[in-house]
């Protein structure tokens, strides 16, 4: 899925506003989250460094994955260090991340070019051919749970 961030810069009130859009359909995006900070958190967090940055801004709605964190941290410090800019979009693919992830793919066809071993390996012959029918369960007592009436009834509301 192709994601695009839009981080927008307003001075006189102090706030950066992040927009995160989806691609659902091909070419339409659709926004997922829009959240407002304060510039000066971005500022503080720009200073100390890129790990201060993404954990200044991940929230509870807004929480990109660690493998766009570079390219979101390139947006935000572009913002901040150009002065007269004031929107930046940037654009992610989860497939770029998977085709990097998909590196070590070559391991995976040399096991799958060993020989197959045959089921019957796996086959204990030394089971016996008859089992005894006549086994005998336990008397089970009636169950100590108690059941709460009112849990009942919320449910059936």
């Amino acid at each position: 899925m192709k994601h695009k961030y839009v981080f927008s810069k307003d001075i006189t009130a102090g706030e950066l506003l992040i927009r995160e859009f989806a691609e659902l359909n091909k070419d339409i995006f659709s926004p997922v989250c829009e959240t407002v900070y304060e510039v000066k958190q971005f500022e503080k967090a720009l200073a100390q460094g890129p790990v201060a940055l993404m954990v200044e801004m991940r929230t509870q709605n807004f929480f990109p994955p660690s493998s766009f964190s570079e390219k979101i941290i390139d947006g935000i410090s572009e913002l901040f260090n150009s002065g007269d800019q004031e929107v930046v979009e940037i654009y992610c693919d989860d497939a770029d991340f998977l085709s990097k992830s998909l590196d070590g793919q070559e391991i995976y066809e040399d096991i799958e070019d060993e020989e197959e071993s045959d089921v019957d390996d796996f086959i204990d012959e030394d089971l016996p051919d008859t089992f005894d029918d006549d086994v005998k369960t336990a008397n089970v007592e009636s169950s100590d749970l108690d059941i709460e009436d009112d849990i009942l009834e919320d449910e059936e509301e």
